[in-house]
């Protein structure tokens, strides 16, 4: 994970570190619940064809779901570079997800197994694509590369974080 600032929902900024140690605290307040971590990417939609040679903004959501109690989230903004298609943009919001659940994942579990706490969790990767639309076409291929990282996936309707988190921040 970079140093690319996160945000929560309220504006305040997090670098990664600190943002992990906020979801260990979130975590914390409620040793026995169960918890979701959802990552999912987002870009604006490509509306026309003068459209698809642009710099695209790519947000991706971190969300921390307790289970039947609420939930928490973070964001970042990153610059995508050039799109030149649709397919290039939602292989790049996939491809984006997994480098940042790597590096997620490998600093959280070293974060908690240092504290001493081990919640309660499962992590998934949510895309923004499903079974009907213009991306149902490369869905088979970037659930399996998803899949082929050792994470769990869930497409539209229930890839929130990536439809509704970060859609709501591109």
């Amino acid at each position: 994970m970079t140093k690319t600032i996160f945000k929560d929902a309220g504006g305040n900024q997090y670098t990664p570190e600190n943002m992990i140690d906020e979801i260990i605290r979130f975590m914390r307040d409620d040793r026995e619940a169960e918890y979701n971590i959802a990552l999912g990417t987002d870009t604006p939609g490509i509306n026309s064809t003068k459209d698809t040679d642009r710099i695209v903004d790519f947000v991706t959501a971190i969300v921390i779901h307790r289970i039947g109690k609420g939930a928490r989230y973070f964001y970042k903004r990153e610059d995508g570079g050039h799109i030149n298609s649709l397919k290039d943009r939602i292989t790049k919001e996939a491809l984006t997800s997994i480098s940042l659940a790597n590096a997620f994942i490998d600093r959280f579990e070293t974060a908690i197994t240092a504290g001493e706490f081990i919640p309660n969790y499962s992590f998934e990767i949510h895309l923004d694509m499903g079974e009907v639309g213009q991306t149902k076409t490369m869905l088979k291929d970037l659930v399996g590369m998803i899949r082929a990282n050792n994470f769990e996936v869930k497409i539209k309707p229930a890839s929130y974080a990536a439809s509704c988190v970060a859609d709501k921040h591109t």
